[in-house]
């Protein structure tokens, strides 16, 4: 269209954004190579005193969202540093460079030929790159947005069902919730008791339950106050004496995480089946 119009501003506008499209192909793809890089070489680095212990042990990672939401996230010890902490090294590094110098250089040319181009390219560059944004900043296509729209779809459950995703190609992530029966609730004495598995009531938000939950150790809590995760006491222990006794509850019955992300996952695989039967079902019956 801009080149029978003889519009060459919107050319040089279409090439730009198609070329900030390829730069962001390989960016994200060179990002993905270097995580797995990093996973394959922690993988390769012999582990000393190789047991079952140290072989399957994680470390409790805590981290913020922007929106507050606290995420408590298990991890591999060994893959800590390199993968979560550290930024990806993509190889070529000089490629690499070269490659996000040439994005900014496509940016650069789309600001200033978008002035210039005409109406109908300025439109169509604007809805470009506005709906991807918002698609973007919504979660669509994501794997937690589909979560949340089976949630919806399901107003009797009560927590979302696990899913998983790849952190490049060799990172699997399972995403669930927490069960019901380490959520806690008052009895009519008003000490703190475990909720039972099939009680019917929200999840609750509380940092103070998420830490309870960790069943953290004495250098943890310390790590924690350090960081001002905890609350200071400032005169009252009121915060102090309903952590300790929920920590002790969990402390009677440990959560096991892996049991955890195994019995979910294994409901997931039944719900879905269920799903796909009565799919299947519906469809024959509309056949017949």
């Amino acid at each position: 269209m801009v080149v029978l119009s003889q519009d060459w501003y919107g050319l040089a506008n279409a090439l730009a954004i198609l070329t900030s499209i390829l730069v962001r192909v390989y960016i994200l793809q060179a990002n993905r190579h270097a995580i797995d890089a990093a996973v394959r070489e922690e993988e390769s680095r012999p582990m000393q005193k190789q047991t079952k212990e140290n072989r399957d042990e994680h470390d409790k990672t805590l981290v913020i969202l922007p929106n507050s939401k606290v995420v408590t996230v298990f991890l591999p010890r060994k893959t800590i540093k390199s993968v979560f902490i550290q930024n990806p090294s993509p190889s070529p590094s000089w490629l690499y460079t070269v490659i996000r110098w040439i994005g900014w250089a496509a940016f650069g040319v789309h600001v200033v030929s978008l002035g210039m181009t005409r109406l109908a390219s300025q439109i169509y560059s604007i809805i470009l790159l506005v709906l991807p944004t918002a698609l973007v900043c919504s979660h669509v296509g994501c794997d937690d947005f589909r979560s949340a729209w089976l949630l919806s779809r399901n107003t009797d459950q009560q927590v979302s069902r696990p899913y998983t995703c790849w952190i490049g190609s060799y990172l699997e992530a399972t995403v669930c919730e927490w069960p019901i029966d380490v959520e806690f609730k008052k009895d009519k004495h008003g000490s703190w008791q475990r909720r039972q598995p099939d009680e019917k009531a929200p999840s609750t938000s509380r940092r103070q339950d998420i830490y309870a939950w960790l069943n953290l150790s004495t250098e943890e809590e310390d790590s924690l106050a350090r960081w001002d995760f905890l609350p200071h006491p400032r005169g009252h222990r009121r915060w102090s004496e309903d952590f300790n006794s929920k920590k002790k509850l969990i402390q009677e019955d440990p959560p096991n995480v892996a049991d955890i992300v195994r019995k979910q996952r294994q409901v997931n695989i039944e719900i879905t089946s269920a799903e796909s039967s009565l799919s299947h079902d519906k469809e024959r019956g509309q056949a017949v």
